[in-house]
């Protein structure tokens, strides 16, 4: 974020090359690792390639890499994929925050992810995840919002709530995320 902030567009080499420098910077002063909040903006925006590239200067020194993954729903299967796929490519150890399918309709997928997952283990990913014992979930509010409508961060999100206009299209957009 100190590089791109809620921007939804690529890092240029010059701002990769210095967010991994940060990222280096901060694991040689004591870091143990570094968080990704893939499902928040601006996380959400992050390409594979980007993340690799941070996530390889964490596994230089044997880090560990935090998840919330891109999807709990839709792509859910694609986002446990890439955390797995993180640990190998990057040789660090991944661990994956709050492993859970959201919605009724993944009622039931998680034996066969937590299978995948064993398989995976058994093939050489340093993969781990936590699970709370609940069936309640807890986040900001903010992850709610549509991410076209981040783009620009927090302070112009609300100002923009100010127009009925933008208020009704976010409206129409979140029910139909929210209510299947």
């Amino acid at each position: 974020m100190s590089t791109n902030g809620f921007s939804d567009r690529l890092m240029g080499p010059e701002e990769l090359k210095n967010a991994c420098a940060s990222v280096r910077e901060a694991m040689e002063a004591g870091a143990v690792g570094l968080s990704f909040g893939l499902m928040y903006a601006p996380g959400c925006y992050s390409p594979q390639t980007e993340i690799e590239a941070l996530a390889a200067e964490v596994g230089k020194v044997g880090g560990v890499v935090t998840v919330h993954m891109k999807s709990e729903s839709d792509h859910f299967r694609e986002s446990v994929m890439a955390a797995a796929e993180l640990s190998k490519t990057c040789h660090t150890a991944v661990e994956i925050s709050h492993l859970k399918n959201v919605g009724k309709e993944y009622w039931g997928n998680m034996s066969g992810v937590l299978n995948w997952l064993r398989e995976t283990l058994r093939e050489g990913a340093d993969l781990s995840f936590d699970m709370y014992p609940y069936t309640m979930g807890s986040t900001t509010m903010a992850i709610l919002f549509p991410t076209e409508y981040m783009k620009t961060g927090i302070k112009p999100l609300l100002e923009s709530l100010k127009d009925p206009v933008v208020r009704g299209e976010i409206s129409k957009k979140t029910e139909g995320e929210l209510g299947r």
